[in-house]
């Protein structure tokens, strides 16, 4: 099959994916009885962050070359840096988009508390994945990644036991599972299966999405790290912004919100870690650049939320031009 085909078909599987797991998602979530940020934060964002996982963990583990070094530790950095810019990027046009069509003005109106804990958690723990690249002393780093396997813990923790906020009547309906239509309350096993079967389509679109785009840039010769902090994580976090897109659609600010933030607390720890604690991680410049646009991305959007109270999709859209400064930077 052509190369663009496999591009087009596998971009409309990962749209179709995501249509079946934010459902799915919403409707576990109401099963387990917890809070559209602790749904979004966690069970959809640690779900939707599999493709992008896989990809350094793969590379580490069964790398031996530096090249695949290279491309491990890239992913690590190029998930977050995503995430921060392009997927906030494309979520603040949606929420533009959806405010003309009700003609209101646009703003993201989320759990206040969600996203404080999430971004400043991201801030934090990515600092310091980014600062363990300038240590010399192996034992310091180890100490590093371990930390931020313990902190990823206790953001656990703290997201599920947080109490839920009030919903207002937008954002607790949920259509009805696709598995399972005839029924208005959907049995479990059914919910499960389609989030399963999901994330299944998902993971596989998203790796042959990977695949195609690795055939394009090696014929145009991009080097390993840009092919996987820049071309890589623009197909894996595709899941996470079609997520986003579809929920701010269905007026549900929080879920589409905490399903970014919260996998940009996963990427920013746990997957770090695995870099800290497997591979050399002593970072170069452009290394250093990806995570520190990052970094001020998030920050900006936390302490615009801070004073306004609100999500601006201004700010979110200004986002995806400090990826399009790293980008001129590193190239």
């Amino acid at each position: 099959m052509p190369v663009m085909a496999e591009l087009i078909l596998s971009l409309l599987a990962i749209f179709l994916g995501a249509t079946l797991f934010t459902n799915g998602v919403e409707w576990l979530g109401r099963k387990l009885d917890l809070s559209h940020g602790a749904t979004g934060s966690l069970i959809a964002a640690m779900g939707t962050a599999l493709p992008e996982a896989i990809i350094p963990i793969w590379a580490i583990a069964f790398g031996a070359s530096h090249v695949k070094e290279q491309i491990g530790v890239g992913a690590i950095l190029g998930a977050p840096l995503l995430l921060a810019t392009l997927a906030l990027l494309i979520s603040g046009l949606a929420a533009f988009y959806y405010a003309h069509r009700r003609q209101r003005t646009a703003f993201i109106e989320v759990d206040p508390g969600t996203l404080e804990r999430d971004l400043g958690v991201f801030v934090v723990v990515y600092t310091l994945a980014a600062a363990a690249g300038l240590v010399d002393s192996r034992a310091l780093r180890t100490a590093i990644g371990l930390l931020l396997v313990a902190t990823y813990i206790g953001y656990v923790v703290w997201t599920l036991r947080r109490p839920s906020p009030d919903l207002d009547e937008a954002e607790a309906e949920s259509h009805r599972l696709f598995f399972q239509r005839r029924r208005e309350v959907p049995d479990l096993w059914a919910v499960v299966l389609q989030a399963v079967v999901a994330l299944g389509i998902i993971v596989f679109a998203a790796h042959t999405f990977v695949d195609s785009v690795q055939a394009v840039a090696a014929a145009w010769g991009v080097s390993a790290f840009l092919l996987s902090v820049v071309v890589t994580p623009i197909a894996t976090e595709l899941p996470e912004t079609f997520n986003s897109v579809i929920w701010l659609g269905q007026k549900k600010d929080t879920l589409a919100m905490s399903n970014i933030t919260g996998a940009m607390v996963f990427q920013s720890s746990m997957i770090p870690a695995i870099g800290i604690l497997f591979t050399p991680w002593q970072l170069q410049s452009d290394q250093l650049w990806a995570a520190g646009v990052a970094i001020a991305a998030a920050a900006l959007v936390f302490v615009t939320y801070l004073w306004r109270r609100r999500v601006l999709p201004q700010i979110l859209v200004f986002n995806g031009l400090l990826y399009g400064l790293y980008l001129l930077v590193v190239l």
